[in-house]
């Protein structure tokens, strides 16, 4: 008669085979300070500051080399804008309407 590995052993091996199954969740979050027409990347996005009309600055937003959206989507709504996986929460303008600070995330 073999003996039987340790019940310690087969649960850790358990462990560490569902641990390697998990996919792993990449998250980024950038404060940024822009110009119109200056970019900022986070993981594999950049947003470019197209310009400010009022109070409302207005965003592109490409995934590697390829444009994905202008935000905001509508001429309104609050200083959040969201698209996929991507939020932008501005959170200052400058005088003039030359500049935009605020924070990316990417979830």
């Amino acid at each position: 008669m073999q003996p039987s590995p340790p019940c310690g052993f087969i649960v850790a091996c358990l462990v560490l085979l569902l641990t390697a199954m998990i996919p792993t969740v990449s998250a980024a979050e950038v404060a940024f300070s822009l110009g119109i027409g200056q970019a900022v990347m986070v993981g594999e996005y950049t947003v470019v500051l197209v310009g400010i009309k009022g109070t409302l600055p207005y965003y592109d937003l490409y995934r590697g080399s390829r444009f994905v959206a202008r935000l905001p989507l509508d001429s309104g709504g609050p200083p959040k804008y969201s698209y996929a996986n991507v939020d932008i929460t501005t959170t200052g303008l400058a005088a003039g309407g030359t500049g935009a600070t605020g924070i990316i995330s990417v979830r």
